[in-house]
Parts: structure tokens; C-alpha cells; sequence
């Protein structure tokens, strides 16, 4: 997975979009105080990543999609699993974990 700051890429959608400290907060129901925090932190919760695409209509989760489908950060275990089986439907099943 990509090594980004997703509080730093939410105040510069936020920013881009010109939406104020304040409408922000309202639209994912925290104030301002939570906002600044949010735009300290590296991770955050999924529920609070989906408020927070939903109110700047942007998906901020791609970033991590974009990491789970990259073939070269297959997980080595893993690859051992999906060799010891024949059947593919257990195979894609695995893989899609």
C-alpha cells in the first residue's frame, strides 16, 4: 500500500472544494476541534473515512483499494496457501480475502 497522510489529502480536497472549516464539521456531524484532528492523522476508521467521502463527494478509500490490487504486495503466506490448493473456486475464494 501507497505511504499517504489521509488527514492531509481531506484538508486539501476540503480546501479544493472551498468548503469551510465549519460546513465541513456539520457534514460529518463533529466539530471544529475533531476536524483539525482529522487533518493530523495518517489512518482513520473506516466509518469516519465514508462520512467524510460522502461530504466532500470523493472517494478517500481508492487509496487503499489501490494497494489491495497491486499483484506485488501479495502477501507471501498467503501465496503458499493458494498453491497447496487444485480446486479454483478455493483459490479465487483465498484470493479474494
Amino acid at each position: 500500500m501507497r505511504d499517504i497522510h489521509l488527514g492531509t489529502l481531506v484538508k486539501r480536497k476540503m480546501k479544493e472544494r472551498d468548503i469551510s472549516i465549519n460546513e465541513f464539521a456539520e457534514a460529518i456531524h463533529c466539530d471544529r476541534t475533531n476536524v483539525y484532528n482529522i487533518f493530523k492523522r495518517k489512518s482513520m476508521d473506516v466509518q469516519l473515512i465514508v462520512r467524510i467521502s460522502n461530504a466532500l463527494n470523493y472517494d478517500f478509500l481508492q487509496y487503499y483499494h489501490e494497494g489491495l490490487n497491486n499483484k506485488n504486495n501479495v502477501n507471501p503466506r498467503l501465496e503458499i496457501i493458494v498453491q497447496k490448493y487444485d480446486d479454483e473456486w478455493v483459490v479465487e475464494k483465498i484470493k479474494e480475502i
